[in-house]
């Protein structure tokens, strides 16, 4: 039964929510379609003009009988939105399975002039915006069920299995704002384009971008050496260098398309050093630090290169022997520094005398009178 058969809806209009919930995720095994969280909401609107949101959805899958959640629902184990699918506990008679799961392609899925079909509605375009970009697999399905009657004669999982297989892996589409788009007017062919021709990806011709190797070079170097810990995210660097250094770096125009493989190339040097396992966040580091470095001494010197949280520690230890614990303790600035520093030292003898002194009844300290 094709999807476009079932939109009819429930001949019972008496049907609860369970119900028709139910009906929805049956009439998806029919299809063919895994009973996704998004696919759900989006059949669900589609019958009753009512979009549940998550928990919404959660709750009514979980009050419906003969149906359950992948991945179960836990307080331990947080999902996703909408990163499950509903199972029906009796399967259709007659079910085989879904072919995403099967890993059909080729002329198991479509047939050949199917293909061809295909190719030629995916590059012509001209399909609606949606507008959720968590509906542009359905949007594009539709679409194409609309344009032709071949299509509208595949099970809908069979669709969009196949709209999932031109996307990732013939090429036929891509993404342009978060949505799906012909593939010569996607932001993956516009990327391949400029890496071939070494031109920036993204970057507004009011703005500045690293330019080449050297200034690639001198712009990490930079923003390691002002790192309180000598290094910095490689998922950061390209923040790092908008927000400090006020320039855009574009991978492609060093000829590549990804960050991973930009600061692989043999042509970066070797004085920048990669830090980190599979399991934690990859770090760029300098590779050797020099010996003479006038320009970072005075840097380590000051404690800005010692981790955020040792200089934290020391300076709740010792809070009389760190600026920073008190920005305020210039006499000039604030008239209350000279009482707050004597405060912050350890209590000598002298110390505890006068403060047991200058104690107000009820045990609170007096105000400080100055001489």
């Amino acid at each position: 039964m094709a999807l476009v058969d079932s939109r009819r809806g429930p001949a019972d209009e008496s049907f609860t929510p369970e119900a028709l919930m139910r009906w929805i995720v049956y009439s998806l095994y029919l299809d063919e379609a895994i009973p996704r969280g998004w696919l759900l909401q989006w059949y669900y609107q589609l019958l009753t003009s009512v979009k549940l949101n998550h928990f919404q959805m959660v709750n009514l899958i979980e009050s419906t009988p003969g149906v359950y959640m992948d991945p179960p629902v836990s307080k331990k184990v947080p999902v996703k939105k909408f990163s499950f699918r509903a199972v029906l506990e009796e399967p259709p008679p007659g079910f085989r399975g879904f072919v995403q799961e099967d890993g059909v392609f080729g002329e198991d899925l479509v047939s050949t002039e199917l293909w061809e079909e295909a190719e030629r509605l995916l590059s012509r375009g001209g399909w609606p915006k949606s507008e959720d970009p968590v509906f542009k697999y359905i949007t594009v399905a539709c679409w194409m069920q609309d344009q032709s009657q071949a299509m509208s004669e595949l099970t809908f999982g069979r669709l969009l299995h196949l709209i999932n297989i031109c996307l990732h892996q013939k090429f036929l589409l891509g993404h342009r704002d978060g949505l799906l788009v012909p593939y010569a007017e996607s932001e993956e062919y516009e990327r391949i384009a400029n890496a071939a021709n070494g031109l920036p990806t993204g970057v507004q011709p009011n703005e500045d971008f690293v330019r080449d190797w050297d200034d690639l070079r001198d712009c990490l170097r930079r923003l390691i050496l002002e790192s309180p810990i000598g290094e910095i995210e490689v998922s950061q660097v390209k923040l790092l260098c908008r927000s400090r250094l006020r320039k855009e770096l574009s991978e492609t125009v060093f000829g590549h398309c990804t960050l991973s493989k930009l600061l692989d190339d043999p042509t970066l040097g070797p004085k920048f050093a990669k830090r980190g396992t599979p399991t934690s966040k990859l770090r760029l580091a300098l590779a050797e630090v020099p010996k003479n470095r006038s320009e970072t001494q005075s840097f380590f010197a000051s404690g800005k290169g010692k981790p955020k949280t040792r200089v934290a520690e020391e300076a709740s230890a010792e809070p009389w022997k760190h600026d920073r614990a008190d920005p305020f303790q210039d006499p000039d600035v604030d008239p209350w520094a000279a009482c707050k520093s004597e405060a912050s030292r350890p209590a000598g003898k002298e110390h505890a005398k006068r403060s047991s002194k200058g104690k107000a009844k009820g045990g609170a300290p007096a105000r400080p009178e100055f001489q």
